[in-house]
C-alpha cells in the first residue's frame, strides 16, 4: 500500500495565506460546449448533484450504488472554480468514444483541441465562495477521498490551495465574466453588460 503525501501544517497555512481571497480575485469555473448553452439559458451554475443531466456526463462505469456512496456523493454536491487564470489542470473529464467504448481522460487544453471540444470559464468573485479546504469539509468528504484527489492534482500539475467552491447554485448575478478559449487566449464571450441585464 502506497504512502499517504503529508502536507506540514506550516505548509498548508503558507499556501492558505498566499491563495487567500483578497476579494479583487477572480476564480474560474471551466466547462465546455457540451454545457454551456444550458449553463448559459439557465443563467446558473449548478453543482454536479443538482444537474438533470447528470447521469449523461459521468462515467459510464458509474453505478446506482456508487452513486449513493459518501465519496459520490461529497463530490457530486461541489461547484468547483480555480484561481488559476490560465487552466485548471484538475478540470479534465473522460472523453467516451461511443464507437468504441473507450474512455480517454483528457488532461490538457490541447488534448480538447485535437478533439474538437471549446472550453469556456466562467468567472466569479472569491468572496462569494468557500476555500478547497473549507469546501470539503461542509461537502463532509471522507479524508481518503479528499486526500486522493489532492494527491492526483498535485500530479496533474494542479494547485488545491487555489480552489473554491459552493455546494449552492451561483447565479448569473454573480458572475463576473464568461469567456472561451480561441487559440491561446481567452476571449469574452459575454459582455458585462449583457451579464448584468440577465441578472
Amino acid at each position: 500500500m502506497e504512502n499517504p503525501v503529508v502536507v506540514s501544517p506550516a505548509v498548508i497555512h503558507e499556501q492558505i495565506l498566499k491563495n487567500r481571497c483578497t476579494g479583487t480575485n477572480i476564480v474560474w469555473h471551466y466547462t465546455y460546449s457540451s454545457s454551456i448553452e444550458a449553463i448559459l439559458r439557465a443563467g446558473v451554475l449548478l453543482p454536479p448533484i443538482l444537474v438533470p443531466t447528470i447521469k449523461a456526463t459521468e462515467s459510464p462505469e458509474a453505478t446506482d450504488e456508487m452513486r449513493r456512496s459518501k465519496n459520490y456523493q461529497s463530490d457530486a454536491k461541489m461547484l468547483l472554480f480555480s484561481a488559476n487564470p490560465v487552466w485548471e489542470p484538475a478540470s479534465y473529464r473522460g472523453f467516451l468514444n461511443y464507437k468504441t467504448g473507450v474512455v480517454t481522460d483528457i488532461h490538457s487544453r490541447d488534448d480538447y483541441a485535437k478533439l474538437g471540444i471549446q472550453i469556456f470559464r466562467i468567472g466569479v468573485d472569491c468572496r462569494k465562495l468557500k476555500p478547497w479546504m473549507r469546501l470539503k469539509q461542509l461537502a463532509r468528504m471522507p479524508k481518503d477521498m479528499a486526500r486522493n484527489i489532492e494527491k492526483i492534482a498535485r500530479g496533474l500539475g494542479s494547485n488545491y490551495f487555489s480552489w473554491y467552491g459552493s455546494l449552492l447554485p451561483v447565479a448569473v448575478k454573480h458572475w463576473e465574466s464568461v469567456e472561451t478559449l480561441v487559440g491561446d487566449e481567452w476571449q469574452p464571450l459575454v459582455s458585462k453588460e449583457d451579464l448584468e441585464a440577465a441578472a
